[in-house]
């Protein structure tokens, strides 16, 4: 998947069924820094693989749509650079995903991103040390 099109999209999907971002470095914006900074291709490709098991297939269509546009030549190298190269290219990946995806939510769409906030909450907790 992608940095900023996750948190973008993903707050307004948790937005929709009634999840809130928490505070501190549980927010959802600090795990996705976290990782996307991280210097950790394992976190990098866990994160990929958090949107690629678990996010809605209408969602994850409008998100490939925005990267493919974007970022032809994949996320990058998590290891030598940080995901989708820096922040600026994760914040347009975002907005073009927040604009081209559906705002109605269904019931089995609603658990998907649920599962998918779950993924990277735990994501969150390795990269900020809280499981070592």
């Amino acid at each position: 998947m992608l940095f900023d099109s996750v948190q973008v999209l993903l707050t307004l999907a948790l937005l929709a069924i009634g999840v809130n971002a928490q505070s501190g470095e549980t927010d959802l914006p600090s795990i996705l820094n976290c990782v996307a900074t991280a210097g950790n291709q394992d976190l990098c490709d866990r994160l990929l693989d958090c949107g690629d098991k678990n996010f809605p297939p209408r969602y994850k269509a409008a998100d490939d749509e925005c990267k493919e546009e974007i970022v032809p030549e994949g996320p990058g190298n998590c290891n030598t650079g940080e995901l989708f190269g820096n922040k600026d290219t994760r914040d347009e990946i975002g907005n073009c995903t927040a604009q081209r995806a559906p705002k109605d939510l269904t019931d089995n769409e609603q658990a998907a991103l649920g599962r998918f906030a779950d993924c990277i909450t735990k994501l969150g907790d390795e990269c900020f040390g809280k499981n070592n």
